[in-house]
C-alpha cells in the first residue's frame, strides 16, 4: 500500500477501500515500459515481444530482461521508468478528483506527511 494512502487511513480521512480504488486508478495510468521504449525508439517491436516472452517465463521485470539481452542499458531503463512515473497522478490528486477529500485537506496532510517522512 502507498505510504501516504496509509497515512490518510490512519487519520480517518479515507478508508482502505478508497485508497485501493485510487491505487487502481493510478495503476491504470501507468504506460507499460515496453510501449515507452517503442515510443522513444529504444527498442523494436520484435525486441519488445522477445523481452515480454522471456519476462513472462521468469520473475524478472521488463527492464531486467532488456538489459540481460543487451538491448538497452540501465540508464535507458531508468529513463523509461522516470517517464512512466511522470505519467501517473499522485494518489492525493486522484482522491481529490474522486471527491474523497478536498484540496485543503490534501495540502495540509501532504505537508504533515512530508514533515513526518523527514524525521
Amino acid at each position: 500500500m502507498n505510504m501516504y494512502g496509509q497515512y490518510l487511513i490512519e487519520l480517518g480521512i479515507v478508508d482502505e477501500a478508497t485508497v485501493y480504488e485510487a491505487l487502481n486508478v493510478q495503476m491504470s495510468q501507468k504506460i507499460p515500459v515496453g510501449k515507452l521504449a517503442l515510443q522513444e525508439s529504444l527498442l523494436t517491436m520484435k525486441q519488445v515481444f522477445e523481452i515480454l516472452n522471456v519476462s513472462s517465463e521468469t520473475e524478472k521485470s521488463f527492464g531486467e530482461v532488456a538489459i540481460e539481452l543487451g538491448y538497452i542499458d540501465k540508464l535507458h531503463v531508468q529513463e523509461l521508468l522516470d517517464i512512466q512515473k511522470k505519467g501517473v497522478q499522485p494518489i492525493g490528486e486522484i482522491l481529490v478528483k474522486m471527491e474523497k477529500m478536498n484540496r485543503d485537506v490534501l495540502e495540509r496532510t501532504l505537508k504533515e506527511f512530508d514533515e513526518i517522512m523527514r524525521k
